[in-house]
């Protein structure tokens, strides 16, 4: 491997918002697993409301084992690279996707650490970590499986800097106009970096909802990106993680973050089941916390997520809602094309005849015999109808 190659695949490891996980600690009581984010976002008052129940976060990512801590939570997903047919093996070195699982839906058997929404259900689809080119048209594909295999939430926890490619785009605005809610890590990349890819991630593109990260003072966690597509932040630095062995590790990064997100739009969904991806977005942002100066800014977009009460607040009609208000009308559309895969048009030509390339009819009997019965049957018909005419009785 070329030092050039080499450094490329180190600046490509840095820029995916892998969680960073500390020392993994012995499992404690359940009754002591608890974190500084579940006492400010008040989970014990959020779950007497609900857990999620009866809903689906799609978590495109290395995988998901299934580890105790989830049992019979992961559903059979799908392997965009075809190692694992089902999704249900995490390939990741660091187990990245199970850990996000386990933030989202963990059911705290084990580690005593419940994830947000400890009552909803895993879709696992394993993303192909290729070529970055590869990699948009994997969010893409990833984006409509989820979306037709009924998912209501889709967490990315993965991002890095770069344009939003047009299918990509169109697969996040496909994902809204059947209620899906695309959920994005902003990335890892704070203080700068050299390294800029052709093709962003979701997070980039119009209408995902990108968070940032926070640490327990509520300040913008160092490393956690900054730019003008985050548009909340939750806690992401410095939070417990549970580890697939059961423990308990300590996580850095705003994949935690948007794993958090999207549980916290799962237990909206469960509360809200007849509301849009719309009306549940509005929900969530209309309650944030402000933090910092006053209005948005690129840290922490328009503030603080607080689960409590997006659960519980009234919202007015015509509350603005700053991520999907821009995209227009949704309705009507059409999932994407991916590039290199042609649309589906009418041929300019009549399709041969089944069984054979236009040279019989599948069943032996070749085209010319046919056309001689066909001859023939026409001439009699017009032979009977002469004698038919000839043999009617004039009137008098």
């Amino acid at each position: 491997m070329t030092r050039h190659h080499a450094g490329r695949m180190a600046a490509m490891a840095a820029a995916l918002t892998l969680t960073l996980i500390g020392v993994t600690a012995p499992a404690p009581a359940a009754a002591q697993a608890s974190d500084w984010w579940q006492s400010l976002w008040r989970l014990d008052e959020v779950w007497r409301l609900t857990e999620g129940e009866g809903t689906v976060v799609a978590v495109i990512d290395s995988g998901v084992d299934e580890v105790p801590e989830l049992a019979g939570a992961v559903l059979p997903g799908t392997d965009l690279d075809g190692k694992a047919p089902d999704g249900r093996t995490d390939e990741g070195e660091n187990k990245h996707g199970t850990r996000m699982a386990l933030l989202i839906a963990g059911r705290g058997t084990v580690s005593g650490l419940r994830g947000i929404a400890p009552a909803t259900t895993i879709l696992p689809i394993m993303f192909p970590n290729s070529t970055l080119d590869g990699n948009s048209r994997g969010f893409t594909r990833g984006i409509l499986y989820a979306v037709e295999q009924g998912a209501h939430v889709i967490n990315i926890s993965m991002g890095h800097p770069g344009e939003c490619p047009q299918h990509l785009s169109d697969a996040i605005r496909y994902a809204i106009s059947r209620d899906v809610i695309v959920v994005a890590a902003s990335g890892n990349l704070h203080g700068g970096h050299s390294w800029r890819p052709t093709h962003g991630t979701p997070g980039n593109c119009p209408g995902a909802i990108t968070v940032g990260a926070i640490g327990p003072q509520l300040e913008p966690w160092r490393d956690s990106h900054r730019s003008e597509h985050v548009d909340v932040t939750a806690p992401g630095a410095e939070i417990y993680v549970p580890s697939v062995n059961g423990g308990i590790g300590v996580g850095r990064g705003t994949s935690n973050a948007a794993a958090l997100v999207s549980g916290t739009l799962a237990l909206l969904r469960a509360a809200y089941p007849e509301a849009s991806a719309h009306d549940l977005v509005t929900r969530l942002i209309a309650t944030t916390q402000d933090l910092g100066e006053p209005g948005r800014d690129d840290a922490t977009g328009h503030g603080l997520v607080r689960p409590l009460d997006a659960l519980t607040a009234t919202i007015p009609d015509g509350t603005p809602n700053p991520v999907y208000d821009p995209l227009g009308d949704l309705t009507n559309v059409a999932a994407p094309t991916l590039p290199g895969t042609p649309k589906p048009s009418a041929p300019d030509f009549a399709p041969p005849p089944v069984g054979g390339a236009g040279t019989g009819t599948g069943d032996g009997t070749p085209p010319v015999a046919l056309l001689a019965v066909g001859l023939g049957l026409l001439a009699a018909a017009v032979v009977a109808l002469i004698l038919l005419i000839r043999r009617r009785p004039t009137r008098p």
